[in-house]
């Protein structure tokens, strides 16, 4: 795999805003390398069993919060949500960039049913919906039903399990879903209409994507996905960044 310069520092700039919110002096970003040489870390392997009895492969990286700091900080937690064809893989270089920047930081990739260590399907190729669900009960299942949660994507798909599980989580009367980061939603294996699926959300839907990274060398297709997001999003105006555009985005994290 390419070492993709850009989108690692795209990522790490995003993920500092991200993981500083309502940081403390010392956790904070500035001072993130000295907390993570002292900040105690965990990694576990683990399987979701759905009702159909699919097994569904994840891991939680997580950084614990010291006595003394309970109460203080809240625990943030990150889903790293791959595309068809993919797995977690390509996900792995990108968690010590989460972790570093505090304590009570969880991050959770997961292989999605038909791909990497996860079972194959029991039953036909799962619906958008069935995703979203196989995704809330992840979160039920660890630390992230506590804590404010941001949803990173890679693909087309991946980047509808996002919007959906938004939309769904907004009509909660708990909403913990803080940001969306989509890399390069028009990078589309399934051959998923984007476009069309887009049409069916409101820009209340959508105002949790915090970041979109796309690939510089877009087609006219991925022209109008990336127009057609920018006119929704922009009647919120200043809580969405900028939508960039990054060479070689869907290369750099291909698993293959």
């Amino acid at each position: 795999m390419r070492k993709p310069s850009k989108l690692v520092n795209y990522l790490s700039t995003t993920f500092t805003a991200l993981a500083s919110a309502n940081c403390v002096p010392q956790l904070c970003p500035q001072n993130a390398q000295s907390a993570l040489e002292t900040q105690q870390t965990s990694s576990q392997d683990n399987y979701l069993v759905l009702e159909d009895n699919t097994r569904v492969w994840y891991n939680l990286s997580s950084s614990t919060i010291p006595p003394e700091l309970q109460g203080i900080i809240s625990p943030k937690s990150f889903f790293l949500i791959h595309s068809a064809g993919s797995e977690h893989l390509p996900f792995e270089p990108y968690k010590e960039s989460l972790l570093r920047f505090g304590e009570g930081i969880n991050i959770i990739s997961y292989d999605r049913a038909g791909h990497g260590l996860s079972d194959p399907y029991q039953t036909n190729f799962p619906s958008v919906e069935r995703e979203v669900d196989t995704l809330q009960r992840l979160i039920a299942e660890t630390p992230a039903r506590y804590s404010s949660q941001t949803l990173i994507t890679h693909g087309t798909d991946a980047a509808l399990i996002a919007i959906e599980y938004a939309k769904q989580s907004s009509q909660k009367e708990i909403n913990l879903l803080y940001s969306i980061v989509l890399i390069d939603p028009n990078y589309n294996p399934s051959n998923i209409n984007l476009s069309k699926e887009i049409e069916k959300y409101s820009p209340f839907d959508l105002e949790k994507i915090g970041l979109v990274l796309y690939g510089s060398n877009a087609t006219e297709e991925s022209k109008q996905i990336i127009s057609l997001l920018e006119q929704k999003l922009s009647s919120f105006g200043s809580q969405f960044h900028p939508i960039i555009p990054i060479q070689n985005a869907s290369s750099a994290l291909d698993s293959n």
